[in-house]
C-alpha cells in the first residue's frame, strides 16, 4: 500500500530519499500558490517502516507501547487486588 504524509518544513535525507511523490498542498487543493508551505508526500508502506527504523522512531514507538502496556497491566493488577480486598470486608 501507499501512505500519504502531510508536512511542512525541512526533511531528513532518510525521508527525502524514499518519497514517491511530493505535491504542494496548494496545488493538490487547487488554491493559489504560497497559501501554505505544507506538502503531501506519498510513500510505500514498506518505506515508512524503514524510515522509522533508520531514524530511531520505531524504537521509540515500541518502547512507548511497552510502557503503556506495563502501566495498563499494573493498573489492572491494582484493581484486582482492591476488588479482592473489598470482597473480604465485613
Amino acid at each position: 500500500g501507499r501512505l500519504i504524509y502531510i508536512i511542512g518544513g525541512e526533511l531528513e535525507e532518510v525521508v527525502e530519499s524514499r518519497i514517491m511523490k511530493d505535491m504542494p498542498l496548494d496545488r493538490l487543493l487547487q488554491r493559489a500558490e504560497g497559501t501554505t508551505d505544507k506538502r503531501a508526500l506519498v510513500f510505500l508502506a514498506s518505506d515508512v517502516r524503514e524510515i522509522a527504523e533508520e531514524s530511531g522512531e520505531l524504537k521509540k514507538v515500541v518502547n512507548a507501547a511497552n510502557k503503556a502496556g506495563s502501566a495498563s497491566s499494573s493498573a489492572s493488577g491494582k484493581k484486582k487486588s482492591t476488588k479482592s480486598n473489598n470482597n473480604n470486608a465485613p
